[in-house]
């Protein structure tokens, strides 16, 4: 009976994990929403303070695999799997060019998702893009643009 019990509850916690997968995975949308919104509140000549005030600092929760991760191991049903607790950083990476007395300062915010694949590419990032300290613009194309017009070559 005991036996019986114990698979039953397993093939239920089962089910129960298959049906959230989908909300696990997609578990940092409050953070790419929340990037976007603040992206709209940007203003070209803004300091760089300004725009971290705005888009903020802190490290934003997940619990899907993406950046600094914490794991334990649940045993006491007879059975184990892995359970984590994620942040990603915000920005989530940053760039300086140097060219004589021009400082290009580029951060990048997770915006958009790409593949469901766990990890943060490139192409889910926007660079919000500072010449010496004050914001000049933001996106891909600017930052293409803005690169080609400073001497600096576009990754």
């Amino acid at each position: 009976m005991k036996k019986i019990l114990k698979a039953c509850f397993v093939a239920l916690l089962c089910l129960c994990l298959l049906g959230c997968g989908t909300l696990w995975c997609d578990s940092m949308k409050s953070v790419r929403a929340h990037n976007k919104e603040n992206l709209q509140k940007l203003k070209p000549g803004m300091s760089i303070h300004e725009v971290l005030e705005i888009m903020g600092t802190e490290s934003r929760g997940s619990s899907f695999p993406l950046v600094e991760e914490v794991g334990e191991t649940i045993t006491d049903i007879g059975f184990s799997f892995l359970t984590s607790s994620q942040a990603v950083r915000n920005p989530y990476k940053t760039k300086v060019l140097q060219e004589g007395r021009t400082t290009t300062e580029v951060f990048y915010y997770y915006t958009d998702m790409k593949n469901r694949d766990g990890k943060i590419t490139d192409s889910e990032l926007t660079p919000v893009v500072f010449r010496n300290g004050v914001l000049v613009g933001w996106g891909k194309d600017f930052l293409k643009k803005h690169l080609r017009e400073t001497g600096f070559f576009a990754e």
